[in-house]
């Protein structure tokens, strides 16, 4: 093998290996077909164990179809990240079509998915620790989100 066959080879090795980023959490959460109640609080409880503290980026993983009536949606975030009987709360706005209807994110047909980076943290203690996530909309029935995620990589 000639050595510029070789770097083009290696080239991408090297930039891959610059990756540091590494899924610790990934789940969705599927909604029913009728919609997704304002009274309906997703779940999302997970293990963070590490002897040395850590910083992670938390993204909201969004499906929705094209029957969402929106070009945005607000997602509300209750955690207790800081203590574990404490809850802290926070908010997402996040446009999920271009201001000419044009769906952003990836997908085909009538189905499209979108990931939205919420916030980097540092837990302050190691453990179990619950995301409590529910919709910000007006809506007492969202319809046209069949599913909602959430993802931890450590950073």
């Amino acid at each position: 093998m000639n050595k510029a066959v070789r770097s083009l080879f290696f080239v991408p090795l090297i930039l891959l290996a610059g990756c540091t980023g590494s899924t610790v959490y990934h789940s969705y959460s599927p909604l029913p077909p009728e919609g997704w109640s304002k009274s309906d609080t997703l779940f999302h409880t997970v293990s963070l164990q590490d002897s040395l503290p850590a910083q992670y980026l938390l993204s909201a993983e969004i499906r929705n179809n094209g029957s969402y009536p929106y070009r945005d949606i607000y997602l509300l975030l209750h955690h207790n990240l800081a203590d574990s009987c404490l809850y802290q709360a926070d908010t997402l706005h996040i446009t999920l079509a271009g201001e000419e209807g044009t769906w952003l994110g990836s997908g085909f047909g009538n189905r499209y998915q979108l990931s939205a980076p919420w916030f980097t943290f540092t837990p302050s203690r190691s453990g179990i620790h619950t995301f409590k996530l529910t919709h910000g909309m007006q809506d007492t029935l969202l319809k046209g989100i069949p599913d909602i995620g959430l993802k931890i990589e450590k950073q």
